[in-house]
């Protein structure tokens, strides 16, 4: 497991009024140790992806259990772009606030 931290990102607000944002705690799970070590490497990469991710959604698209597997997997697709070895096989929220 390797832990990404609380990150506090907007939402996507498709034109309506206001600011929404998501308070998240997220936790990768890798598939070996190696792949754990890479993660740490590109760290700033990896939040920089997470973020970018989190960012084109919103508060609809991400409420409920479908939308968080949506996300899920999504943030899983994306980090693994970034890996020359090893893959991320699931993502843990530990927090996740809508405001």
């Amino acid at each position: 497991m390797y832990e990404i931290g609380t990150l506090m990102v907007n939402l996507a607000t498709n034109g309506a009024p206001g600011v929404r944002y998501v308070r998240t705690g997220v936790v990768l799970e890798a598939d070996s140790e190696k792949t754990l070590r890479e993660l740490e490497r590109r760290q700033p990469q990896v939040r920089d992806r997470i973020i970018a991710v989190v960012r084109e959604q919103t508060a609809e698209s991400i409420a409920g259990n479908d939308g968080q597997d949506r996300l899920r997997e999504s943030l899983v697709r994306s980090v693994n772009e970034l890996l020359s070895e090893g893959e991320v096989v699931q993502v843990w929220f530990t927090d996740l606030v809508v405001q």
